[in-house]
């Protein structure tokens, strides 16, 4: 299933190899987030630290398909807004940086693209979130993440691994980035190097990024005490980091697993018997729970950034390429 699987993927990247399908480029500057595996290699979280840098300098929109939303075509997020409508990413983007950033979702990304210029014409740098995949648009600089405990060259096509593209599709990035390390330092980075050269992989711009936990609130600001007991919920591509992190910090009952993009239902809190308990989730699932809970006041969530080592090389390289 794998080889036919790759057999049809290179087919599709040879079409567009060769012009044989066109590809769109966008007007303004564009920067591709994506991975090569199924989910679970910190896409927002890198696309939240190019918000934080480039936002400064220059207006900033960030595009994403809204997978699993129920609305359909462009949407632009407003204050009316909901989960729902932008998908859980978007949404996550949007209720950080709210009238800051223009956000949108369209699974056409040159549509999106479009769209976005028509209706914010000041925009003036795309940040296309999951862009890998989507050969249609030719971002101007392509950011590949890859998780540094199983790199894309040491993994396989599904069903046989968790890649959904081949690996070669690696030389269309710019940059690679190997994400969720337990340390983003020269030490790992060095290493990582060493086993990029071992593959024998084309030479590339490398980087090393870890997760940071920040302070666990709720709704209102409140800070979640690390004594009170609490229901952890999670879900993501992987929780293991989420939950390994919360068993070390707080008093944990119990953790809920979910699947990745998990649409919560009305009940749930009932079903799970948690309608009285104080819930500590992720900042990805926390408005989908905020909307159901018997007690939103007591549902926590904990907010993540990124370290990019060496970071000032990595926004050097990005300012470069673009």
């Amino acid at each position: 299933m794998a080889w036919l699987y790759g057999g049809i993927l290179r087919l599709r990247h040879r079409l567009y190899d060769s012009n044989r399908k066109e590809r769109f480029e966008s007007p303004v500057t564009t920067v591709g987030i994506g991975n090569l595996e199924l989910g679970g290699s910190g896409k927002t979280p890198m696309a939240d630290f190019l918000i934080s840098h480039f936002s400064k300098k220059l207006p900033v929109a960030y595009l994403s398909r809204g997978y699993k939303r129920i609305s359909e075509g462009f949407q632009l997020a407003g204050p009316t807004s909901t989960v729902t409508e932008l998908g859980d990413e978007a949404y996550q983007i949007f209720s950080r940086w709210k009238s800051n950033l223009t956000v949108a979702v369209d699974s056409d990304r040159k549509n999106g693209i479009l769209e976005i210029l028509r209706r914010k014409p000041e925009t003036r740098l795309i940040l296309l979130d999951d862009a890998m995949q989507h050969l249609r648009v030719k971002p101007t600089l392509n950011i590949l993440l890859t998780p540094a405990s199983r790199p894309f060259f040491r993994n396989y096509l599904v069903p046989a691994g968790s890649l959904r593209d081949i690996t070669e599709a690696y030389k269309k990035a710019d940059l690679v980035v190997f994400t969720k390390s337990a340390q983003a330092n020269d030490e790992t980075l060095r290493s990582l190097q060493i086993i990029w050269k071992q593959n024998q992989l084309e030479p590339k711009p490398l980087f090393v990024s870890s997760l940071v936990y920040k302070t666990a609130v709720n709704k209102d600001g409140t800070v979640l005490s690390s004594n009170e007991p609490v229901f952890c919920v999670a879900g993501l591509a992987s929780n293991l980091l989420f939950f390994e992190h919360c068993l070390k910090n707080f008093s944990v009952k119990k953790c809920l697993s979910k699947p990745d993009h998990y649409r919560y239902l009305g009940d749930f809190f009932q079903t799970e018997s948690l309608a009285e308990s104080t819930v500590l989730t992720t900042e990805k699932d926390f408005q989908k729970l905020l909307n159901i809970a018997p007690h939103p006041e007591k549902i926590f969530y904990l907010p993540i950034e990124i370290q990019i080592h060496p970071e000032a090389d990595f926004l050097a390289t990005i300012e470069k390429g673009i």
